[in-house]
């Protein structure tokens, strides 16, 4: 009996101990500990005057755990315990080993190093279709190299170890290099890292000597981490040995900010980031009613609109409370954290790479200096740790709740010097409050600037982060540090003016009192012209007489809040083909047509009728009304006002479409207000009506246009868009001859699309030249596979894009389709809109892009011909296979005899031009015989057959031809 309780006993401790220990293995599973061998050495692996870790080697690992998903267990000890230790297993990696034959044989040594040069395969900076990411795009690369260089082998060994080829093509010189590149010649440039070029980005950096990381023999996951994660760093912080050694100097050039997949999912899944600032010192860092403003302000703006997410901010008092918030889970980012992996590790945070450096100085009283001062720190600052700490006894440090607190003590006495960065320092110092106070001439202290996040965030925030700091460069943050301090304009009182210019002040009271009176009154109106003039440049638009957006947006919400009890309309409209009647009347005219506009709006201002000029021949208007219907007749009056520009020698019949949102809410932002107001006159454009309301249809579509654009990437890669055949036939002998490939969209998210709903949503963002791509590759696929069942194929049309007859490598895409899927010529018919063919401008360039599309083996056809954009010229100088007759036409000839003439004459050029001519939309046997009574042999519609899926249209294609 004792003996079975004692089993119980067991039993039940280790199901407990199970069951607790389940967290772990959760965690575990996400972020791994690796045992990392800490050698103390000056300057590489040591310990600061705080204990903390610092080094080297230390803060190269640090940055690397961010990018391989690690945390560290460091195990001391010296450089020969710590080898016997990673031959036996007990640490997992050693960092600093120069690689030999003999150690090879004992240890598996990291691809890259961990100093000195490594080589680099970079490409034009524009060329965003290579990317690091994905090594797939690098592939049939023409790589320039130099001749005789020993790292030629080392870049096609790479090419083939990670699936890709290059062609490689050997220069003389680096100069003929870098020719080659600018004149297309080649695709990339293979050489070292010890060269910088802001026309240049890296896809691809490899094989760095000569010192290396080593893991235990037969390692493999741990040593391709360590070599994915090295390559990645580099890839994000080429200059990592040049900041930690200072040996190399960094580009003021930004890098390209091009993000990955799982960047791109992060950001879209995030509706916004709460940022932690923990700064309250013009120029600093600061807020205006919730704005953040400022260096760091400018620079979160920047971050923000480059990576396309909002920022919320939360303010911390200090550092040490800007932590806790991070640790609690109630911001993701700390936006300004010291840039000290001892202190982020304590903290529990990760840190970006440095974005600033801060200087610091001492601001004491003016003539009053002491043996022993007394400093004022403002609390939670781990600047006093770094710096006030190490410098003054305890007993003299003075700790106050803020800045202010602490300048205040010095201003009284109560301390004798405090600190603060040099940017704030020469804001106080400008302060007549402050005048009594000096700044120590050079800084005394500095230390860099990063973000941190919590170090349980997910590990893409960081990467996504570093990135981004790599895109601004140096030359964009001293621009915005510029902004903000050389070229920021200080409001100056009175007293400022007399504590800057005493001496002149004191002599002109004494000797010409009352001249110098006459002088501050004389200053006093030149600054008050100055500042009106400035005022007028900011707010007024020169050309009209008008004021500005600017202006607009600034004052506008003051007035309707203030007059709750009005009913407010926003108008925006512009001058329809303007940039035409600047082409052909010349821009002097144009000038005076606005001028005209300006005018008419100027008779018309009040507080209840306010217009601004925006931008070009965009205007902006708020309005008073009182019912909508009165409201509508008063703009058909003002509309009419604007039809027509006359002077003694011009007379010009005018256009307008105007936008208008009743605004519902006078609380409303009138940004977003305008954005309603635009976008109906966006979408008025489009329309035979001269002005449209926002209303819920309008925004409506907004909103599926937005989750359009969200999923549309994520659609394509889970294969939502679904190909649809509609067949084509011959009306003769009701034959099938041929099919469309037609789009449409089963999504996961908005149920099922038709082309119409998302069509032109992707014309307008150029996701439509990869969806084009991945039909026709549906449809290669599927003539594939039916050729090697040896089932009947017949030829199908594609739907290209104008687009694509602008993009760069169209042909190479084509050519890689049909060697891929070993297309027969004929079998593919490429359609074009007619308004693509509208859009061609260089007619020779155009007939050479359709013969080498021949060539391919491709027919071509122009669709929708007839729904008025053709060019007869560019029938005659581009041999089509195919005339599609557009619905619209086939629909006003069964009306019209002029119309049925027409499409008969058009049939019949169609056919002495060698054209197959086709007519889509045919529905009824009347519309068939009609057609076949004017020589158009072959049609498409729900008379023949209705679009459908692919299986079910191979089941169509067999029965037909089967049938015959």
């Amino acid at each position: 009996m004792v003996c079975f309780k004692q089993k119980y006993l067991v039993v039940t401790v280790l199901l407990f101990s199970f069951i607790f220990c389940l967290p772990n293995f959760a965690c575990a599973a996400s972020i791994r500990t690796v045992r990392v061998g800490y050698v103390p050495l000056s300057g590489y692996m040591n310990y600061d005057a705080n204990g903390y870790r610092s080094g080297y080697g230390y803060e190269y690992l640090q940055e690397l755990a961010d990018y391989a998903g690690w945390k560290y267990e460091y195990i001391e000890g010296t450089w020969a315990d710590s080898l016997v230790r990673l031959k036996s297993g007990q640490i997992d990696l050693l960092i600093g080993l120069a690689d030999s034959p003999v150690r090879r044989r004992e240890y598996d040594f990291s691809e890259a190093s961990f100093g000195l040069n490594y080589a680099v395969l970079s490409v034009r900076a524009a060329d965003d279709m290579y990317t690091s990411d994905d090594y797939h795009s690098l592939d049939g690369l023409t790589v320039g190299m130099l001749q005789g260089s020993f790292r030629n082998s080392a870049f096609e060994e790479f090419s083939k170890t990670h699936g890709f080829s290059i062609i490689p093509k050997l220069y003389p010189d680096e100069k003929s290099l870098i020719e080659a590149l600018q004149m297309e010649n080649i695709n990339a440039i293979g050489l070292n890292n010890l060269r910088r070029s802001d026309a240049e980005r890296i896809v691809a950096s490899f094989a760095p000597l000569p010192f290396y990381a080593a893991v235990k023999k037969g390692d493999a996951g741990l040593l391709k981490e360590l070599n994915d994660a090295m390559m990645e760093l580099r890839l994000d912080d080429p200059q990592i040995e040049s900041r930690l050694y200072q040996k190399y100097y960094v580009s003021n050039g930004p890098a390209a900010l091009i993000l990955s997949p799982e960047e791109k999912t992060y950001l879209r899944d995030k509706e916004k980031l709460v940022v932690i600032i923990t700064q309250d010192q013009r120029p600093y860092s600061y807020f205006i009613n919730a704005d953040h403003k400022g260096i760091v302000g400018d620079l979160m703006k920047r971050f923000s609109k480059d990576i396309g997410i909002p920022l919320v901010y939360i303010q911390a008092k200090n550092e040490v409370e800007a932590v806790e918030l991070l640790q609690q889970g109630k911001a993701d980012i700390i936006c300004d954290f010291i840039q000290d992996y001892g202190i982020a590790e304590h903290s529990g945070i990760k840190i970006t790479f440095p974005y600033l450096e801060l200087q610091y100085t001492a601001l004491s009283k003016r003539g009053y200096l002491t043996d022993k001062p007394k400093v004022a720190c403002q609390e939670g600052r781990f600047f006093n740790q770094i710096y006030v700490d190490k410098n003054y006894a305890k007993d003299d440090i003075q700790y106050y709740p803020t800045l202010e607190d602490c300048l205040d003590a010095v201003e009284t006495g109560r301390a004798d010097v405090t600190y603060l960065n040099s940017y704030t320092a020469q804001e106080i110092l400008s302060e007549s409050k402050y005048r009594n106070l000096q700044a120590t001439l050079n800084p005394e202290f500095s230390h860099k600037v990063s973000m941190g996040i919590n170090i349980d965030q997910n590990p893409i925030l960081i990467k996504l982060l570093n990135r981004e700091i790599n895109h601004l460069g140096l030359a964009q943050v001293s621009h915005i540090i510029n902004n903000n301090t050389l070229l920021a304009k200080r409001k100056m009182t009175m007293l400022d003016y007399v504590y800057e210019n005493p001496v002149q002040i004191i002599v002109g009271s004494v000797l010409f009192f009352g001249t110098v009176i006459l002088l501050l009154l004389g200053l006093l109106y030149m600054r008050k012209e100055h500042l009106a003039h400035v005022n007028k440049l900011a707010y007024d638009d020169e050309l009209t007489g008008l004021k500005n957006l600017r202006w607009f947006e600034e004052n506008m919400p003051t007035l309707i809040r203030e007059n709750i009890g009005k009913k407010y309309a926003v108008i925006s409209f512009d001058i329809n083909r303007f940039d035409v009647i600047n082409e052909c009347y010349g821009r002097e005219l144009g000038k005076k047509i606005l001028r005209h506009i300006g005018i008419v709006l100027r008779r018309k201002e009040s507080e209840d009728h306010i217009a601004v000029r925006s931008q070009g021949a965009h205007f902006i208007c708020l309005l008073v009304y009182e019912n909508r219907e009165i409201f509508e007749s008063d703009i058909k009056v003002l509309e009419q006002q604007f039809s027509v520009y006359e002077d003694p020698n011009t007379f010009i019949r005018l256009s307008v479409k105007l936008g208008i949102y009743l605004l519902q809410d006078n609380k409303m932002p009138i940004t977003e207000a305008i954005d309603y107001a635009e976008t109906a006159c966006y979408e008025v454009k489009n329309s035979a009506n001269s002005f449209m309301f926002f209303d819920e249809r309008i925004k409506a579509e907004l909103i599926l246009h937005r989750e359009i654009e969200n999923h549309m990437e994520q659609a394509l890669q889970n294969a939502e868009f679904e190909v649809y055949y509609q067949p084509k036939f011959n009306m003769q002998n009701n034959h099938m001859m041929g099919a469309e490939a037609l789009v449409r969209w089963n999504s996961s998210h908005n149920g099922f699309l038709n082309p119409a709903q998302f069509i032109g949503v992707f014309e307008d963002n150029g996701f439509i030249i990869q969806l084009d791509f991945y039909v026709l590759e549906e449809v290669c696929k599927f003539i594939n596979e039916q050729l090697i069942a040896g089932q009947h194929v017949v030829p199908i049309s594609v739907n290209q894009s104008r687009l694509h007859l602008s993009e760069k490598d169209y042909l190479k895409k084509l050519k890689k389709l049909v060697q891929r899927y070993n297309i027969p010529a004929g079998s593919i018919e490429l359609e074009l809109t007619e308004t693509a063919f509208a859009d061609l401008q260089d007619v020779a360039e155009s007939k050479a892009i359709f013969a080498a599309v021949k060539n391919l083996g491709f027919l071509t056809s122009m669709d929708d011909f007839g729904s008025g954009y053709s060019s007869l010229m560019l029938l005659n100088a581009i041999s089509l296979d195919v005339l599609k007759l557009d619905r619209s036409f086939l629909a006003a000839s069964e009306d019209s005899a002029r119309t049925r003439d027409i499409l008969e004459k058009i049939i019949e050029m169609g056919h002495k031009l060698k054209m197959q001519v086709i007519c889509e939309g045919v529905e009824t046997k009347e519309q068939a015989n009609m057609l076949l009574s004017v020589n158009c042999l072959f049609a498409q519609g729900f008379l023949y057959a209705r679009p459908m899926p692919q299986a079910k249209f191979k089941e169509f294609m067999e029965e037909q031809l089967a049938m015959f």
